[in-house]
């Protein structure tokens, strides 16, 4: 085989008839070259190496012996070997790189691109092979990052639609078994006012669940938009307070307010920060025991950002617990108790404050359970002196 391919180079006219016979007494050598570029990993075709006016050398040391007119050149290598190169060929030894380096691009393309096909078919866990060359290699990492993430997403989705379907078929269950019960007989006449009031708040409380849905989904769609307004902050927090003075008489609650400029201004959507403030408060008022303490206070964190702390010192909320309290449908009691609001609030509060590029979270306090939201301090109007 190598004297036929030797044979077809002279008849071609790629070498001399000595030349040929040169080869043909090293053919030994040549077919140990074939098997040094197989153990490197290049499946070289001598044929297309023919076809293609490339003659074959050893990958190695090389000695140019003459330069013809026709700028070919005939060199010989290491083993003694003698070839002519013409020109505008490219020699062997950059050849096999550039096929090394190819193959360290191909294989783990083709591993990611079977990755994302097993993706497309919606297993999520599937990860690339981070190897080759560099470019490669971030490339695999980035999409292991985009995998990761869209898991992360899939699994949020589908805890959604499982916490979305508890909420509403507890209320809906319930209403279903009362409205039953007082059709057949089951409930007495004189009793079914009683009953009719759970299904009314029942049927409130999906509302608010329907409404809190609804708003996240236009949140998340950028279709929400903030009426930015000066407002005095204090005298908000004053009213959302006033409307739940049921609530706090009924356990007997010391309430403190501190704030430190008296009045507050800040910017913002003043619908909006008061729906935020109605959800600290009201989990406050939830969770505070008989006779416990609730402090509202405002302070100004610099000139630009005030900072708003609403607290209680009611049971502490566990530290796993503290990683999830601002995510959808979370509960720390871990039950959904009908008539506990829906979850959703914190989720909804966060967006709110995100949508005016500030900030919740709940503090490090080891005493007390404090939420913070930060809001950015009025322009327009002259800065209230501090007290």
């Amino acid at each position: 085989y190598w004297n036929e391919t030797v044979d077809k180079w002279a008849g071609e006219g790629h070498i001399t008839r000595e030349e040929a016979d040169s080869y043909n007494r090293t053919g030994d050598n040549g077919w140990g070259d074939r098997q040094i570029m197989g153990k490197l990993g290049f499946d070289f075709n001598w044929n297309s190496c023919v076809s293609s006016n490339v003659l074959l050398s050893p990958p190695f040391e090389e000695e140019l012996l003459r330069t013809d007119p026709d700028g070919s050149r005939v060199i010989r290598d290491s083993k003694g070997l003698i070839c002519r190169v013409k020109p505008g060929i490219t020699s062997i030894p950059s050849m096999i790189g550039t096929a090394l380096y190819t193959r360290g691009i191909i294989k783990p393309l083709t591993v990611i691109t079977g990755a994302a096909e097993t993706m497309s078919r919606g297993k999520l866990n599937v990860r690339a092979e981070v190897t080759g060359v560099n470019e490669v290699r971030q490339l695999a990492g980035a999409f292991n990052v985009m995998a990761e993430k869209l898991e992360t997403v899939e699994k949020g989705r589908k805890e959604f639609v499982s916490n979305v379907s508890h909420e509403l078929r507890s209320p809906i269950t319930s209403i279903h078994g009362f409205v039953e019960g007082m059709l057949d007989g089951t409930i007495p006449q004189e009793d079914q006012n009683q009953y009719l009031q759970i299904v009314f708040d029942e049927t409130n409380r999906l509302k608010r669940l329907i409404n809190d849905l609804l708003q996240l989904s236009r949140m998340d769609n950028g279709v929400e938009q903030l009426q930015w307004s000066d407002f005095d902050i204090n005298e908000l927090l004053r009213r959302v307070l006033i409307g739940r003075i049921a609530d706090v008489e009924q356990k007997n609650l010391n309430v403190q307010m501190d704030f430190q400029l008296e009045p507050c201004y800040v910017h913002a959507d003043q619908d909006r920060i008061s729906q935020v403030a109605v959800n600290i408060i009201d989990n406050a008022l939830k969770f505070v025991e008989e006779n416990g303490c609730l402090t509202i206070c405002t302070s100004l964190l610099h000139d630009s950002t005030v900072a708003v702390d609403i607290a209680n010192d009611g049971p502490p909320i566990p530290e796993e617990d503290r990683l999830h309290i601002f995510d959808r449908f979370y509960k720390v009691d871990k039950a959904h108790t009908a008539g506990q609001g829906t979850g959703l609030g914190l989720s909804i509060s966060q967006q709110i404050m995100q949508m005016h590029s500030q900030e919740i979270r709940l503090l490090p306090e080891e005493k007390q359970i404090c939420f913070r939201f930060t809001l950015a301090r009025s322009k327009h109007v002259p800065p209230a002196l501090d007290r």
